[in-house]
């Protein structure tokens, strides 16, 4: 996921009074580079955490869709979410692609497999995009593994 580089020290210089308050002023063009490049350090080190003693017992997945001024194409951001067996929610995976595809699912979910993610929750859950049901199949779907899936209807 990486952060736009056109447009993103605006984002900052007016709206930095919104986050920080009024006393906070604008960032300098070398404190935005700063920032910016220690978020995408920090990203890749998350991306490559170890999963392999994680037990998941239901995820969630959707495809959130970003109509964003200026972008060339439509966004769609990726994401899965857990709970473990004690309740704690955790975010997973994220990742920017363009649509809800098969393969878009599939390289998320063989990524955090990669990770150490070897077993399937429990249970997952999903809106209708069947992009995400197929790769889970591919994925997770082995002899001896009994995940059961849930749609969720779309509330909009």
């Amino acid at each position: 996921m990486a952060l736009p580089a056109k447009g993103f020290p605006q984002v900052f210089s007016g709206g930095s009074a919104k986050f920080l308050g009024r006393q906070a002023g604008s960032f300098p063009p070398a404190v935005i580079s700063r920032l910016k490049a220690r978020w995408i350090e920090e990203y890749q080190q998350w991306r490559k955490r170890d999963l392999k003693n994680k037990h998941y017992v239901y995820i969630w997945a959707d495809g959130v869709h970003f109509n964003i001024r200026g972008a060339e194409s439509r966004q769609c951001t990726l994401v899965l979410i857990r709970v473990a067996d004690h309740g704690k929610k955790e975010l997973i995976a994220i990742k920017n692609r363009y649509r809800e595809s098969t393969q878009s699912w599939e390289e998320l979910l063989g990524g955090v497999e990669k990770q150490g993610l070897v077993n399937a929750p429990a249970l997952a859950i999903g809106d209708g995009a069947p992009g995400f049901w197929k790769a889970v199949k591919k994925v997770w779907q082995r002899p001896g593994t009994n995940l059961a899936g849930f749609t969720r209807p779309q509330l909009y």
